[in-house]
């Protein structure tokens, strides 16, 4: 139920504000201690039996650091170029054979632009 939680929905529900969104940080904690007090009260025997260990969950948590560290900076790029004069208008880059688009206005560098 710790999904319904919604700081942006529900007044009163500790939030984190930034940049005029609200984040809740309470669903987390919530998330957190039940995934802990799960693993302190289980059946010792069941976890080691089942030859339980967190190697496969730290190494979700590395490739998940590696994906957003390495997106970062190509999102600032790409966000960059879309609020430079030279970005504004270009919305898509398709090869100009693609035979399931629509036929839209192509410059001669193969950009489509919006129509305003």
């Amino acid at each position: 139920c710790s999904v319904f939680l919604d700081p942006n929905v529900i007044e009163g529900v500790p939030a984190i504000v930034y940049d005029g969104q609200k984040f809740s940080y309470i669903r987390e904690i919530i998330m957190l201690s039940v995934a802990f007090l799960s693993y302190r009260f289980a059946d010792q025997r069941a976890i080691k039996g089942n030859e339980f260990n967190f190697e496969p969950i730290r190494e979700v948590a590395f490739i998940f650091v590696g994906i957003f560290g390495t997106m970062m900076p190509a999102l600032e790029l790409v966000g960059a170029f879309a609020k430079s004069p030279v970005g504004n208008g270009y919305t898509f880059r398709f090869p100009r054979q693609c035979p399931y688009l629509p036929q839209l206005p192509c410059s001669s560098d193969g950009f489509q632009r919006r129509i305003d």
